[in-house]
């Protein structure tokens, strides 16, 4: 009680009310959590958008603002895209996760983002331009980027055999599922 009364006269002095100090708490708390959680995202995001911004401002035949600008859209939009599409798998992961152990999530969480950043997002399109094209892993990596048009055009020659596997993919996905 005593300290409650003391709280109140110390705010009076101060010239603020109790409900404002309370309404600066709350926030204050939310965002010292909001970045206590998201914090190394938020910056490991920015890093990522100046890198963006810097190479298009540097590379191609008309570096410069334009160019950089491009890659950033670019940039972002893939990012809104990879946010709302690994939310959308965090929730599949969440309700399969629910009944097991902590030991067996934390390793399905762990192998499950080496193999979905690195292997999905990094490895797997370079092994596939490299067996359609009949190409070299680095020679792929190279092209891809020092000379995106070559690498375009070796991406578009294969088409259909690219297609075929991820409509294969996708089918056995469906298979599995339904089943």
């Amino acid at each position: 009680m005593r300290k409650s009364y003391l709280n109140k006269t110390v705010l009076c002095i101060a010239g603020t009310n109790s409900a404002d100090e309370k309404f600066r708490s709350k926030y204050s708390d939310r965002s010292f959590l909001m970045m206590k959680h998201f914090g190394f995202s938020i910056v490991f995001s920015i890093v990522c958008l100046a890198l963006s911004g810097y190479w298009g401002y540097t590379h191609g035949p008309e570096a410069g603002v334009q160019t950089m600008l491009t890659a950033l859209t670019i940039t972002a939009i893939l990012a809104i895209m990879e946010v709302s599409l690994s939310f959308d798998n965090a929730v599949v992961n969440a309700s399969v996760l629910r009944g097991w152990d902590h030991f067996w999530k934390m390793l399905f969480l762990t192998v499950g983002i080496i193999i979905a950043v690195f292997g999905m997002r990094l490895i797997f399109p370079v092994v596939i331009v490299a067996v359609t094209a009949d190409m070299g892993m680095m020679e792929v990596v190279q092209l891809a980027l020092n000379d995106p048009k070559q690498y375009s055009a070796k991406l578009m020659a294969h088409h259909p055999e690219i297609a075929a596997f991820g409509g294969a993919f996708l089918l056995m996905v469906l298979v599995f599922l339904v089943v």
